[in-house]
């Protein structure tokens, strides 16, 4: 599994951004070697990465030195500045004049720019909510589930809706064939 760029950067930048940049080189010490390599050199937004070493690790270490071991909460909120972070420029433009549910529907194919090889799936399932599921992503992990579970939402906050709840209710890490996400938002 590999990873674009654009989400490794975002993973420094975040930490750069939340927790100061004497917090982020702590934070690249503490990574091992592999994964501190891709730190410690220039991250390419267009390249790809190997995902365990350029993600899954430096975001659970995220977990582990920021949020008193909470991974999950620490890759949620990594999510959340990765779509912030990536969703710039002309991207925020489509994102904003966009509806929730043509986000959504597009959710599959933005996904596949990000995650490698993978394949997501959406459907509305009301007026206001749909479900999305992974249904290809070797080897995902929660805290892969969880960070892109945050970007999700943050996807919507941008996009201008309200009340907004994305939720984690099939796991591929627990047994189940795909990852299932319900999500439900208000209109503005």
């Amino acid at each position: 599994m590999e990873v674009k760029g654009t989400a490794v950067i975002s993973t420094r930048e975040f930490v750069k951004a939340a927790f100061g940049e004497q917090n982020m080189n702590k934070w690249i010490s503490s990574l091992d070697p592999q994964a501190k390599k891709v730190y410690e050199s220039a991250i390419l937004t267009n390249n790809w990465y190997p995902i365990e070493d350029a993600l899954r690790k430096p975001t659970k270490k995220i977990g582990e030195l920021f949020y008193s071991g909470d991974v999950k909460k620490g890759a949620w909120d990594s999510g959340m500045f990765s779509a912030d972070y990536g969703l710039k420029g002309i991207y925020r433009l489509f994102v904003k004049m966009g509806s929730a549910k043509f986000i959504i529907n597009k959710a599959s194919s933005i996904f596949s720019t990000y995650y490698k090889p993978s394949v997501m799936q959406s459907e509305v399932t009301g007026d206001n909510s749909s479900v999305l599921r992974i249904v290809e992503f070797a080897d995902i992990c929660p805290v892969v589930e969880s960070r892109i579970g945050g970007w999700m939402h943050k996807g919507l906050e941008i996009c201008g809706v309200t009340d907004i709840n994305v939720e984690i209710v099939k796991a591929k890490t627990k047994g189940d064939a795909v990852t299932e996400y319900a999500v439900s938002w208000s209109d503005k």
